[in-house]
């Protein structure tokens, strides 16, 4: 990657979580009432790993 890709993908990462609940809300209709990021260590088989994961419940009590 060139830096001014590393620093992009960066800035976004820091930024998505931050408004993650915003956009369950906002775009995707669901009203959380719990969001916690989960451990991003996952066996993946191309050695790549998330940059983040969410667990959301919503008002239904639903994951």
């Amino acid at each position: 990657m060139s830096p001014s890709t590393r620093d992009f993908d960066r800035i976004l990462k820091e930024n998505l979580k931050e408004v993650a609940e915003a956009v369950l809300r906002k775009i995707i209709g669901i009203e959380a009432i719990s969001v916690e990021t989960l451990d991003t260590k996952l066996p993946i088989t191309d050695e790549r790993e998330a940059d983040f994961i969410l667990n959301v419940n919503d008002n239904k009590n639903q994951n």
